[in-house]
């Protein structure tokens, strides 16, 4: 924890010494940065949190990327599992509230153009994201329970591509790589009179670099925008996503993955593990400014969800009816000669879920089977589970904002949530009535102060609480087999305390940010698998605290003319306090005290480095470098009692990769051409980018991609 408070305070005095030796600067328009995701249009300099925008053209520099890693790698605090596996999708994780997700991404919240692709249960799918149609993202880091409810880790809040779009433009795509992958894109946006078009149509095809990796996309994203006078609009937005296969080849024993890492079992094979999903989501924003300094936001939406998802062992086929409607109003006035807001609003959300689960007799002939053939060739066993599970959100919030001194800015926020989880047991056969509810609630509070130093130089300090309630998925995976909710299962509540600087190097074009932070998290949510089974099932406990120290830090140094760099490095340093864990011995169990060790799953420190050169005539050299530390892959940090003492077997070993790209853009009087070509991985690195935490039989780890490439191509007509 030492060295973290030292980097920070190393740090902040030498950029500000940095300030005031460099002299005025405008070169940035610090004050023309205007941040969305706090649910209230604020500038960047007033936020007593960290914040972090990608704009379009760090957007532009990733063509072709299919994972979340390449988009996230630049924010530091953000850590992003390329898992190699579109089954279960990259795991994102903010400050570590995330790390331990069995799949998706749990305790961020995440909304597509003003509508949630979060759950009411607290966890996002981004299978209908199409990475490459993004055109802005702002990231809010750190517990945002206080304007969101279940955010424990933060917001990322993202903007399609094409909605500022001041004609009629026409982007046909196409990309291929290595491993079978093959994309088709289509994007088209139109602006006629006062109503904005936007459509974005998406197929992808991969074989994958693993056995029983492949999998096949197509995405639709249309979105509608229409000013109805100078005070109000509408926005409808649709997306559709479908997948006849994504297919899952599961984690790896340490000598499985060093002698072929592109490898799946048998067993996991013949259970056609893996997902067939079809969603689609639609909504509506309306906003309207009734007076002078006030605007009212409301957004309504709805969502359908289907899920085969075989897996060892068990199937489990979901059904989802979801939607809510979410509300802010934001007044900004004078108090005592202080300029002052308050923002406030509600939010309501559903999430209903027909789960049944069946024994999984396997596939027969799975290996003379195609792709899209494998899923739908499972056989289902005796129905183990079948019931009902309904979810109620509600939240109301209130945020007040008043600036009692030139350039300090002080921000108090409150919000109360209710949560009703609700099952009812559709099986009777086993004549077990495991039908009940359960309500959690809980009061988020923040308190932030920012000031502005100089006109580049801000700092600031914050206090949030926070909570996570567990996932219904969470809930339901219990040993007991027999369905229902876990009654023991509590929802994880975290303090967090922050300070940090932000700013633009006067006289130079370095944008940086600092922070150093603490989490405390009682009750930590645990992820286990159970000992000797070959099942995949995650089942979860509240077992011990955890206390999370971080130091995050980001220099982007933008020229705007021939070259740009970029630096984000993270030190983290996660533990578990007060935690007693039971293992299995030959002669029943023994308690451990886990007390002082490391959380699995998230290394000490990363650094990534991003280096863009503009060669000539629209072609531009990028390179990407990425350093992960070792971390361990299960509680104790090691060996269980009684077994095999060797401690580096249950460490994901550090690795270094580096990505290399050439772009060549050109534009014409009708339109532009774009190429790219792009190298992962170039120096081959053996490395597994992600694991799977506590994993019974030691199939800890998940191999990432060897060396590969994707290029592709795409032309934009006027």
């Amino acid at each position: 924890m030492e060295k973290i408070y030292i980097a920070f305070l190393l740090f902040v005095p030498g950029i500000a010494f940095a300030q005031q030796a460099a002299g005025d600067s405008t070169y940035f328009q610090v004050d023309s940065v205007i941040v969305t995701a706090g649910r209230n249009e604020l500038p960047l300099y007033k936020i007593p949190f960290s914040v972090d925008i990608i704009n379009q053209d760090q957007l532009n520099s990733q063509h072709g990327s299919l994972t979340a890693e390449n988009i996230f790698n630049t924010i530091p605090g953000v850590i992003v599992d390329d898992r190699n596996n579109f089954s279960e999708g990259d795991r994102i994780s903010m400050r570590g509230i995330g790390a331990l997700s069995q799949f998706g991404v749990d305790g961020i919240k995440i909304i597509l153009d003003g509508i949630p692709l979060t759950f009411a249960d607290g966890t996002s799918e981004l299978s209908n994201l199409d990475i490459n149609s993004i055109g802005r993202i702002e990231v809010i880091r750190g517990p945002s329970s206080f304007l969101y409810g279940n955010a424990s880790g933060g917001v990322i809040s993202i903007e399609s591509k094409g909605l500022n779009t001041a004609g009629l433009n026409l982007i046909p795509g196409y990309s291929l790589g290595s491993f079978g992958l093959q994309k088709y894109s289509f994007n088209a946006s139109d602006r006629i009179g006062d109503n904005t078009l936007l459509i974005n149509v998406n197929k992808m095809n991969y074989s994958g670099y693993r056995q029983n990796s492949a999998a096949s996309t197509t995405g639709l994203n249309i979105i509608s925008k229409q000013d109805l006078d100078s005070t109000a609009s509408i926005e409808a937005v649709f997306n559709y996503f479908d997948s006849p296969y994504l297919l899952n080849p599961s984690s790896l024993t340490r000598s499985n993955e060093e002698s072929d890492p592109s490898q799946a079992s048998e067993f996991v094979k013949s259970q056609g593990s893996g997902k067939k999903i079809s969603q689609g989501q639609a909504g509506i924003n309306v906003s309207y400014v009734p007076g002078e300094n006030q605007k009212l936001d409301a957004a309504f939406y709805v969502i359908s969800r289907s899920m085969l998802n075989p897996m060892p062992g068990e199937v489990i086929k979901l059904i989802r009816a979801a939607g809510g409607f979410r509300t802010n109003y934001n007044y900004n006035f004078k108090l005592f000669n202080m300029s002052s807001s308050i923002l406030a609003g509600a939010d309501y959300e559903i999430q209903n879920d027909v789960r049944t689960e069946f024994a999984n007799n396997g596939v027969s002939g799975y290996n003379n089977l195609a792709f899209d053939q494998i899923i739908d060739a499972v056989r289902l066993g005796a129905t183990t589970l079948d019931q009902r599970e309904i979810v109620y959100g509600t939240g109301v919030f209130g945020k007040f904002e008043f600036s009692p001194l030139e350039n300090t800015f002080i921000s108090l926020g409150l919000r109360y949530d209710k949560y009703n989880f609700s099952v009812y047991d559709r099986l009777f056969t086993d004549s077990i009535n495991t039908s009940g509810s359960r309500l959690l609630s809980n009061v988020s509070r923040m308190a932030g102060i920012n000031y502005r130093f100089t006109e580049n130089l801000s700092l600031f300090a914050n206090y949030s609480t926070a909570f996570q309630t567990p996932t219904t998925t969470q809930l339901s995976n219990s040993q007991t087999g027999v369905g229902g909710f876990n009654p023991s299962l509590q929802p994880e509540l975290i303090s967090n305390y922050e300070m940090g600087v932000r700013g633009y190097l006067a006289g130079s074009a370095i944008l940086y940010n600092a922070s150093v932070y603490r989490l405390y998290i009682d009750r930590i949510l645990i992820p286990y698998q159970l000992a000797g089974s070959l099942s995949d099932v995650l089942y979860y406990r509240n077992t011990g605290n955890a206390i999370n120290n971080g130091f995050e830090l980001l220099l982007n140094w933008i020229t705007g003319e021939k070259y740009n760099i970029s630096l984000s490095y993270n030190l983290m340093d996660f533990k578990y306090t007060n935690f007693i864990e039971d293992f299995s011995v030959t002669n029943g169990t023994i308690p451990v005290q886990l007390d002082g060790k490391r959380v699995p799953g998230v290394p000490e420190d990363k650094l990534t480095t991003n280096f863009t050169y503009k060669i000539i005539y629209g072609l531009t050299a990028g390179v990407s470098l990425n350093w992960t530390g070792k971390y361990f892959v299960n509680d104790i940090n090691g060996p269980v009692p009684g077994s095999d003492p060797i401690v580096s077997d249950y460490i994901n070993n550090a690795y270094v990769t580096a990505d290399v790209q050439l772009t060549y853009d050109h534009s014409f009087a009708s339109g532009n051409l774009s190429v790219y070509l792009c190298i992962e991985n170039l120096f081959n690195e053996r490395y597994s980018g992600s694991i799977v935490p506590n994993a019974s039989g030691d199939k800890y780890f998940e191999p990432g991609l060897p060396r590969n490439w994707y290029g592709g191509i795409s032309f934009g007509f006027l």
